[in-house]
Formats: structure tokens, sequence, C-alpha cells
């Protein structure tokens, strides 16, 4: 991942307009496994919340969330917090599976994203997740390939 991973950062989400979760132009890639857990949390079918996109490269079916994201309550927070995929974990860090990279979106974050230094034991850096990232690239990618 490089050392873009490397970056610590401490954000405070609480204070946000959810510029991640509603922006009708990212795409929030899940896994089959991610939707499970969405459900389970939710009590809502797949249907109302997941998207099928086909790459118009490869011609694969890619499973994303709906924008702006269904799970925003009243209040513009995230209903499903402890579920959420990791994609929205790793925010402002986007892991983006067509390209396998990770990209960084601090902009998206404004005053509401703090730098630490990268020895610090405080904040977190998408090295944190470098085993939850791999994997997931290789879920995602599995998942498409197979419909």
């Amino acid at each position: 991942m490089g050392d873009l991973a490397q970056i610590r950062l401490q954000t405070n989400c609480s204070a946000c307009v959810n510029k991640c979760c509603s922006q009708p132009l990212d795409w929030v890639y899940v896994t089959e496994a991610e939707i499970v857990k969405l459900e389970d949390a939710s009590g809502v079918f797949r249907g109302e919340f997941i998207e099928q996109i086909r790459n118009e490269i490869n011609g694969l079916m890619f499973q994303t969330l709906r924008l702006p994201c269904y799970f925003l309550d009243a209040e513009e927070q995230c209903s499903v917090y402890d579920s959420r995929p990791l994609i929205c974990r790793l925010f402002p860090f986007y892991p983006d599976p067509l390209v396998a990279k990770l990209m960084f979106l601090p902009a998206e974050c404004g005053d509401r994203i703090t730098f630490v230094d990268s020895d610090s034991k405080e904040g977190w850096s998408a090295s944190d997740y470098q085993d939850d990232i791999a994997k997931w690239f290789a879920k995602i990618w599995s998942e498409a390939a197979l419909r």
C-alpha cells in the first residue's frame, strides 16, 4: 500500500455532514458478507440499499451501496455504524477495487480531520487494516467474476 497507508489521522465523524455517505458520484463497493451483515443489523432486505453496476471495461458486475446511503437516519447519522462496510470504516482512505489502489480523500473531511505523527499511538492509519484491505480486494473481484 505504500507511504499513503502510513498516514495517521484522527477524524471527527460525528461533526460531519456525511459527505462520504451522501455523494452520488463515489461508488461504495461491498462484498456479499458485508451485505449480509447490513441486512442483519438493519432488518432491511438488500434490494432496498444495493445496486448492481457493470464495469464497462471488463463487463463484470459489482455490488455497491445506493447513494445517498439508505442507512443515514433523520439526524444524518449512520444507523448501522457498528456493521458498516470496510470502505466506510476506512474513509477518508478509499480502496478503489477497479485499480486495486488506496486513494486518500482528506478534502472531504475538511476541518474534521487531524493528522498525527506516524509513530503516535493516537489515531489510525490504513496500514492498520492492511490485511483486511487485501482480503477485501480479493473478495470484491472473486464475487464480481461469479456474477
